[in-house]
């Protein structure tokens, strides 16, 4: 019954590439060869790249003028920041605190602002404008009705009257500027037929005399001026209603005020910003021209060099050498884990240990290479193979076959030739014959039918352990018993 595992140790791996060593020396030469070439490749580039040309002379010299550029730009941005940009800044906070103390002062002295949207204190005064001018309807165009030049005057008279603005601050018992007062009272033309006088105010009684006042003051005075006319009221409201437009300017007025603060907000902000960014400003003055210093230096390098610059053989020969080695050892690496892998993986049978570990019929010779190669005896000590040679070895094997067979007729199967087979045939008696491949050869077949057992002969490094097993399992089935091994 045969293992399916394998052992592998050390000493065989280390054998498998002794055996390989021309493979081994062949390759590692290439690449040596291949990594000096390569060498002597980057060592001349470096030499050349290493060269000071003319083109890097020039190229030092732009570097010089580009450093000059960015001190000049960074000199430039400060100036500008100090200059302009700051003081702009503090032009807009300025702006932005008259805004803030304009609608705030709105806010603290509109009388239009104090007053309630939802309760609002108002007076309506509606009149009609009568000439009792005739109008000729043959010629209209000669007769003009006043009517019209009159309500237009009696709207616009108000707000150009210091007189009746100083009354209605005693009415009002207020001594608020006149655009405070302007809010609370409106005159306005209706159709140029109407005038509606309106006054709101926090007590409707006092809006509706400011409302009295204004229609009797007014009056009188535009009769004496604009000709004959008769004023004939039609409405008059006073009390207290929802004004939904007062509403909405209040809050609009609000709306401004919180715009404005933030405004004001962000421009200190941006004033703040501004100034902390000056430290930054002159650091990159600073480093632009340690930049410029460090560029006229290398300028200065560049330029010597470029007078003394030579290629260097000392420096190609190392690089060479360098390269060589690496490659050397690389490829010893590679041609190592190529050969060692190529032995485990291919499923060749490649020495005694693999055929103790796998089989359980005994190993009955081993015989050693007929040709001489290079590390023979270190090879032997690795894969365990004793020290002798080719025909005692053969002797030996011989020997350990007639004692294992007993009376038996055995057959000698190989499937690598003819040749070890006949030369172990040679040493013993007729029951021992030579019958070949049984997994290719039918005569082999035949022929193993008069035999009891059978000896597999194979060899290393040639011998698949697929095939060996085939053969065991071919005898198995032809009911002959395999006797033990021979190890070419």
């Amino acid at each position: 019954m045969n293992n399916t595992e394998t052992e592998i140790r050390f000493s065989d791996l280390y054998a498998m590439l002794l055996k390989s060593y021309k493979t081994i020396v062949c390759v590692v030469l290439v690449f040596a060869i291949l990594g000096g070439c390569f060498g002597v490749y980057k060592g001349l580039n470096a030499a050349k790249s290493a060269a000071v040309t003319e083109e890097d002379v020039e190229k030092a010299e732009k570097a010089v003028k580009t450093a000059q550029t960015k001190v000049t730009n960074a000199e430039k941005a400060l100036d500008k920041l100090l200059n302009v940009t700051i003081p702009d800044a503090e032009r807009k906070i300025q702006v932005a605190e008259k805004q803030v103390q304009r609608r705030q002062e709105y806010i603290d002295k509109s009388l239009y602002y104090k007053l309630d949207p939802y309760n609002s204190g108002v007076s309506r005064l509606i009149f009609y404008i009568d000439t009792d001018k005739e109008i000729n309807p043959a010629m209209p165009w000669m007769d003009v009705d006043p009517q019209k030049s009159i309500v237009t005057a009696y709207s616009k008279s108000f707000s150009a009257d210091t007189e009746i603005l100083d009354e209605i601050r005693s009415i009002m018992k207020t001594d608020a500027d006149a655009s405070y007062i302007y809010e609370l009272i409106s005159v306005s033309n209706i159709s140029n037929q109407f005038v509606e006088i309106r006054v709101r105010n926090e007590n409707a009684e006092i809006a509706e005399k400011v409302v009295d006042y204004l229609y009797e003051k007014l009056l009188e005075r535009l009769k004496g001026s604009v000709g004959e006319f008769s004023a004939n009221i039609i409405s008059k409201f006073t009390g207290y209603e929802v004004d939904w437009d007062m509403n909405d300017k209040h809050f609009t007025s609000e709306d401004n005020l919180l715009t404005a603060e933030r405004n004001l907000q962000d421009a200190y902000d941006s004033l703040q910003t501004l100034n902390e960014s000056i430290p930054d400003k002159e650091q990159a003055i600073e480093d632009a021209n340690e930049a410029l210093e460090e560029s006229n230096e290398n300028l200065e390098e560049v330029r010597q060099e470029f007078e003394s610059t030579e290629v260097s053989l000392k420096n190609i020969i190392k690089k060479t050498v360098i390269y060589a080695v690496a490659s050397l050892f690389f490829g010893f690496v590679c041609i190592s884990a190529v050969i060692l892998f190529s032995g485990i993986t291919g499923n060749k049978l490649q020495n005694q240990s693999q055929v103790v570990s796998r089989y359980s019929p005994p190993l009955l010779g081993i015989l050693p290479v007929e040709k001489k190669r290079k590390f023979e005896k270190t090879i032997r000590k690795l894969e365990g193979d004793p020290e002798t040679d080719y025909e005692s070895a053969v002797r030996v094997a011989a020997q350990n076959i007639l004692s294992v067979t007993g009376n038996k007729k055995v057959c000698l199967v190989s499937s690598l030739g003819r040749q070890v087979p006949e030369n172990i045939a040679s040493y013993l008696d007729d029951r021992f014959t030579v019958c070949g491949d049984i997994l290719r050869d039918s005569g082999a077949v035949k022929a193993l039918s008069d035999f009891d057992g059978v000896v597999l002969i194979e060899e290393r490094g040639k011998s698949r352990i697929d095939q060996i097993d085939s053969e065991m399992l071919h005898a198995k089935a032809l009911g002959k018993e395999v006797l033990g091994f021979i190890l070419a």
